[in-house]
């Protein structure tokens, strides 16, 4: 068997490491693009940033434009949300935390990474 398939540990139904170091993400869902406009997403403006160029390794901001308005020159508080799967199973950008993002923003009026 080709070392490259091979299967270094099987934690199905979320993800699989091979010995070559891969990791394959098991279930996933459906991934949202980030939008600027934010009448299309509850009044919240969203942006991806690469945090490390190296690695991709890359967070998506939530950035609610009613909030922004109001805050003038002042900083709006900062939320950050790591989910409990520790984005084994999902990532920043799949429509689950997406829509949980947006809304913390929204109701909250902080911008979410």
């Amino acid at each position: 068997m080709d070392v490259v398939a091979e299967v270094d540990f099987d934690f199905s139904p979320f993800l699989k490491r091979y010995k070559d170091g891969r990791i394959e993400r098991l279930l996933r869902s459906p991934l949202v693009a980030a939008s600027e406009n934010p009448t299309a997403n509850r009044g919240v403006a969203t942006r991806d940033v690469v945090i490390d160029h190296g690695t991709g390794v890359s967070a998506r901001l939530f950035l609610p434009s009613e909030a922004v308005m109001a805050a003038g020159n002042r900083r709006l508080p900062l939320i950050m949300y790591i989910h409990g799967g520790s984005f084994c199973t999902e990532s920043a950008f799949c429509r689950m935390y997406h829509r949980y993002a947006t809304a913390l923003a929204a109701s909250t009026g902080a911008l979410v990474v």
